[in-house]
Parts: structure tokens; C-alpha cells; sequence
């Protein structure tokens, strides 16, 4: 999950809160520097929850505790991103082997096709609003 969830906050998510103004969510000039700064703190808020990590920085401490209640709803989130709109009911079980843990050593960089881009594309694509 930690691959699903890297791709979609920092090629979906946080960009659009990083630079609401680009993707025309907010008017353009309308943030001030304190709003930028705030959303960079989401973000990252934000990466350290997809991430499955707590956070380390002594002034984000108090987020911690919100961070460990949100993992699994987060999980869940990546879940319903996985699952095929067209087949998606109860019973559908998500891409199940991407599910399980895998070790670093055993991921194969070379076995990643351009089909396997385009699939996430298009199931991002058709969700972006979702998302």
C-alpha cells in the first residue's frame, strides 16, 4: 500500500494543495504566504500518513495521535482507489497481491511495464474527481 499511496498523494494529492491556484481550485493570487506555508504542513502531514509514519519533528508531535487514528481510514481510501469501477461491489476483493508486504529486495524495478503505467493512469483518470 505504501507504493499506492506514495503515487497518489505526490502525484495527485499534494500538488493540487501545494498550488491550489494552478489547478484553478482557488483564485490566482488570492493565497497568502501564511496560507502556503499552511498547506505545505498538510502536505507533509499528509505524505507522513501515507507514509505509515509518525512524525519526527518536534513542533508536529501533536499530530502524531492523529495520524495513527487516520492510517486505516487512509488504507481504506486506497482500497476503493484499487478496486475496478466496473466490477465494483461487497464481494470484489481489491488487487489482493498488492495487499501483501513485500520486502525491498524482492521488488524487481524491471518487471514494472508501460501497461502497468497506463492501468493507474486510467483508474486515476476516471477518479480524479473522486480523488
Amino acid at each position: 500500500m505504501l507504493l499506492v499511496g506514495g503515487f497518489i498523494m505526490l502525484r495527485f494529492i499534494n500538488p493540487a494543495l501545494l498550488t491550489p491556484d494552478f489547478y484553478h481550485l482557488v483564485p490566482s493570487g488570492s493565497l497568502t504566504m501564511e496560507d502556503r506555508r499552511n498547506l505545505t504542513l498538510l502536505c507533509k502531514l499528509i505524505q507522513n500518513i501515507s507514509n505509515q509514519r509518525v512524525c519526527n519533528e518536534e513542533w508536529m508531535l501533536d499530530c502524531n495521535p492523529f495520524i495513527e487514528q487516520n492510517l486505516q481510514t487512509l488504507e481504506d481510501f486506497y482500497v476503493h482507489v484499487l478496486m475496478d469501477p466496473n466490477q465494483e461491489n461487497e464481494e470484489q476483493q481489491p488487487f489482493d497481491d498488492l495487499l501483501q508486504d513485500v520486502s525491498a529486495k524482492d521488488i524487481n524495478p524491471n518487471a514494472v511495464t508501460i501497461s502497468a503505467y497506463k492501468f493507474f493512469y486510467e483508474i486515476f483518470s476516471e477518479r480524479k474527481e473522486e480523488i
